[in-house]
């Protein structure tokens, strides 16, 4: 006979067996011998106390899948990481058998099962007979702890039994993260099946994070969803034929990190909220970025030519962050026409705005370079109005010997409430040949507009843009000059200024 008891407390604080009253159980050996577990006795013998019967190791707190009959659970434990099923009952063992979320539905319990790394929602199967196939029914895929793996056939090993022995019930959101060491064929080997897997299970949140050295190609047409919500991907090669992501309707947020984007056009019509950091574009022509729907935009510390912004009429707030790309002049000429560095004399640009036109729909605009890159300079003789823009971060890039890249942006912004100055301690001098930037000579005043200058020292340069301000009506009790941002170390280990690592504004960060 076979009698299981699970460790609860009654109303007056004692223990009862799992399922009711003593009254409901029809056959119970002692109030004191109730766990988590399986109790095997004779029928004709009683059973010694529990506390005695722990004592001697006849007592488990919790069995594995493989004591409970559950082949499934003990298949996928012979895919994780050495160790983990003996971890996971000495845990069980520590635990005295008690289960706090007993009275919580299976829902809720998977529910909090897909917060966890897959591998450990797995090893829940030992925590109790309850929780042996909870795993079969979580609603994610994680796998982020692949490092943790002694070899990539081992994690795939893993990963391909989960998915063969989990439920056929929708997935909420899939999570790779690929295997780091030195197997590149085997780490990349099943990623796009697992990818397609997660989406034709109606997954809404789908990231890969590349762990490898190399990039992983994405094939051409696998993102291809109408449940796709939000996408990220990081360290993935996407040079396809076009990346339009008009398969995915659904689409509202897209982060590319560390991506090498060699594509003509990348485009969506549902997309609102775009990240792209770190990422390599073509170096032979500009990528053409397209997203009528996006209110959101981060862009920063790309590779290669700065890609071409289409209008963006919906956008709300937008981050730029120019200091890697080509279109700098290394003779420092400002707008970039020294004739004689490669960068000067292939810059592509062509008669059209590179950035400025795509922004100029925007209501909060944090626009930063280091001195040599010309682009937001050379827009600015071409400057469309940005008649929405009500708050502005600019650095350096701006200071030109006569001050005329700052009036043409400030003439083109009539109802600009807040101007953010962010200056370093040192300025490269540009080489002016009298660039004509679209100024205007008619009067205008700035009376609403407060200004913050963030520099190390009022000098000669803040002394004439504090004049400049004047000259537009702005009053001098609405300017602040303050201490510059703290310079931070990113992972490369070049310093970045100003502050931001993060895909916040400058100007809604916490003071340092």
């Amino acid at each position: 006979m076979v009698l299981i008891y699970v460790k609860t407390r009654d109303a007056n604080g004692g223990y009862k067996p799992y399922g009711g009253t003593a009254a409901e159980q029809p056959e119970r050996r002692s109030p004191s011998a109730s766990a988590v577990g399986v109790i095997s006795a004779a029928p004709t013998s009683p059973s010694p106390p529990a506390e005695a019967r722990r004592r001697r190791g006849e007592l488990h707190c919790a069995t594995t899948p493989r004591q409970a009959g559950d082949a499934d659970a003990g298949n996928l434990l012979d895919g994780m990481p050495p160790g983990s099923e003996a971890a996971s009952s000495k845990k069980a063992d520590a635990a005295g058998g008690a289960d706090p979320f007993g009275v919580l539905p299976d829902e809720v319990l998977q529910h909090l099962l897909s917060f966890l790394p897959s591998t450990d929602a797995v090893r829940t199967s030992v925590l109790a007979s309850r929780w042996r196939h909870q795993w079969k029914s979580v609603p994610a895929l994680r796998i982020t702890d692949a490092r943790r793996y002694t070899s990539a056939s081992h994690l795939n090993r893993f990963v391909n039994r989960l998915l063969r022995l989990r439920k056929p019930l929708p997935l909420h959101e899939v999570e790779i993260g690929t295997y780091s060491g030195d197997d590149s064929a085997g780490a990349f080997r099943y990623i796009e099946q697992w990818v397609k897997h997660g989406l034709s299970h109606g997954a809404q949140v789908l990231r890969v994070r590349n762990n490898k050295g190399v990039r992983w190609q994405l094939p051409d047409g696998v993102i291809t969803s109408e449940h796709l919500r939000v996408l990220e991907l990081s360290n993935v090669n996407l040079d396809v034929l076009c990346l339009d992501f008009l398969s995915c309707p659904a689409l509202k947020v897209l982060r590319l990190r560390d991506c090498n984007i060699e594509v003509g056009k990348v485009m969506s019509l549902s997309v609102k909220h775009l990240s792209i950091t770190n990422c390599h574009f073509d170096w032979n022509d500009r990528t053409q970025i397209t997203f009528p729907s996006l209110t959101w935009l981060e862009l920063s510390d790309c590779y290669g030519w700065t890609p071409l912004l289409h209008h963006m009429p919906m956008l709300i707030s937008a981050f730029v962050r120019l200091q890697t790309c080509v279109d700098c002049c290394d003779n420092k000429y400002e707008i970039g026409d020294c004739g004689n560095c490669y960068e000067c004399r292939h810059k592509n640009i062509g008669d059209s705005t590179v950035l400025l036109e795509g922004l100029s729909g925007s209501m909060n605009l944090e626009l930063t370079s280091h001195t040599t890159e010309y682009i937001f300079r050379r827009d600015l003789m071409r400057c469309p109005v940005f008649s929405k823009l009500r708050t502005l971060l600019i650095n350096e890039w701006c200071l030109t010997a006569n001050l005329g890249a700052l009036t043409c942006f400030l003439q083109h912004c009539p109802i600009l409430e807040k101007l953010i100055l962010q200056f370093p301690e040192s300025h490269e001098d540009l080489v002016e040949t009298g660039a004509s930037y679209d100024t205007t000579k008619e009067h205008f005043t700035l009376e609403q507009l407060t200004v913050q200058v963030k520099c190390h020292k009022a000098d000669e340069k803040i002394g004439r843009i504090l004049t400049l301000l004047a000259s537009f009506g702005v009053p001098s009790d609405q300017i602040e000059i303050l201490p510059p941002p703290v310079l931070i170390e990113l992972e490369d280990g070049h310093h970045i200024w100003p502050t931001g690592r993060h895909p916040c504004f400058t100007f809604e960060q916490k003071k340092a």
